[in-house]
């Protein structure tokens, strides 16, 4: 009797199976950093209001630093108008020339 080769390609029941593994070790993951943002946004808000009532902008410890940073948002009325300011903005590194550059 032979002995099967060791670099057979998996079966079909093989790759499904690791598909299924991959699938829900990724959920578990997606839980865990939906849980963490929540957390995170907390602490967030918490630190915000200390900063405030203490008329403060900045906190370092030991451990890190702290800042508020103000961070302004558009206010986009014509998405589709936007979409193509972008695209005339866009450039797109060539592999033709080194540092040149082409728009699409």
């Amino acid at each position: 009797m032979s002995e099967p080769e060791q670099n057979q390609p998996p079966t079909t029941k093989e790759i499904v199976k690791q598909m299924v593994a991959c699938r829900d070790e990724r959920r578990k993951i997606a839980a865990r950093d939906k849980e963490l943002i929540a957390i995170w946004k907390s602490l967030e808000l918490e630190m915000l209001v200390r900063l405030d009532d203490q008329g403060m902008e900045q906190a370092k410890t030991a451990d890190g630093t702290a800042s508020v940073i103000e961070t302004v948002l558009p206010n986009v009325v014509d998405w589709d108008e936007l979409q193509i300011h972008d695209r005339e903005r866009l450039v797109v590194p060539s592999t033709e020339t080194p540092g040149s550059s082409r728009l699409p």
